[in-house]
């Protein structure tokens, strides 16, 4: 289960990259995610409801992936959050791995 959490850990914000892309062909080349076919999607306020998904995926990605160290196999940004909250960096933190993923996808 513990490899399973360090790849996933690794590949979820990759996911997200690969679905936001998926997300941006659909929303600038289908009418599929469009309310109101009468406006145009810099109108429609649908539209720019699901824009907001891809642009999270997109931010996710560039918080977690860009920086990801491969050798500690973690994210710096965990271990800016766990200073932050008075514990040590990993693999001192009490902060699984998991949560920081498990919130970001719920979210």
């Amino acid at each position: 289960m513990e490899d399973f959490v360090i790849k996933f850990d690794f590949a979820w914000s990759w996911i997200g990259l690969g679905m936001a892309i998926v997300f941006f062909v659909l929303l600038f080349f289908t009418d599929l995610l469009r309310s109101d076919l009468n406006k145009p999607r810099w109108q429609d306020a649908g539209w720019y409801a699901w824009v907001a998904a891809p642009m999270y995926m997109i931010h996710q990605f560039e918080e977690y992936a860009l920086y990801y160290d491969v050798h500690s196999l973690h994210h710096p940004f965990a271990d800016m959050i766990c200073q932050k909250v008075g514990y040590g960096v990993y693999p001192n933190c009490p902060i699984p791995l998991q949560h920081y993923w498990l919130v970001n996808i719920i979210l």
